[in-house]
């Protein structure tokens, strides 16, 4: 909660299954890129996540982070909006 920027680039980072980083590149140098299955209920949340304004890539990346939980993540994007504003509650 106190550097949601640093927590998003966290995100970003690619790690492998046995908790080894891939080789540095594009996607498909280390075999490909990696997709999320998101079931009809997940997906509807995306999409309800994205009419509050938020970006695809910023929802997807806390919808997933607060472990495919709409209001968390609702909540963690709200708050992320504040953060570097003083003026926010």
């Amino acid at each position: 909660q106190e550097n949601p920027d640093a927590f998003l680039d966290l995100l970003k980072e690619p790690i492998g299954a046995d908790g080894a980083r891939p080789p540095a590149g594009p996607p498909e140098a280390a075999g490909g890129s990696q997709g999320v299955s998101l079931t009809e209920q997940e997906s509807e949340s995306i999409t309800r996540l994205e009419a509050l304004g938020f970006d695809r890539q910023m929802v997807l990346e806390a919808f997933l982070a607060c472990e495919r939980n709409e209001e968390m993540a609702a909540n963690f994007l709200f708050d992320s909006m504040c953060s570097p504003a003083p003026s926010c509650p």
